[in-house]
């Protein structure tokens, strides 16, 4: 499995289960679907409480205590695992 290329490819295919879950939307591309610097992030690992509608209050701890629960829910870091053909 290659290392994550941020493409975003993935999220411009589909929605993931959380976008369904949390995001209400089975839309592609995804809603929290994020891009700077050239490459795509995925905006409910960097920024929860905005894509939830949490109080200003609430995003150092949505940062803290989300963020790393979505991102192992995505498997970030595990590799790319979205498969487009003979590469």
């Amino acid at each position: 499995m290659k290392p994550c290329n941020g493409c975003g490819q993935c999220c411009k295919d589909e929605a993931c289960s959380l976008s369904v879950k949390y995001l209400h939307s089975e839309v592609a591309p995804c809603i929290a679907l994020e891009h700077q610097d050239g490459r795509y992030w995925c905006g409910l690992v960097r920024d929860p409480a905005k894509y939830l509608g949490l109080k200003e209050w609430a995003q150092e701890w949505a940062v803290i205590e989300l963020s790393p629960h979505f991102a192992y829910a995505l498997r970030l870091g595990a590799g790319c695992d979205a498969y487009y053909g003979p590469e």
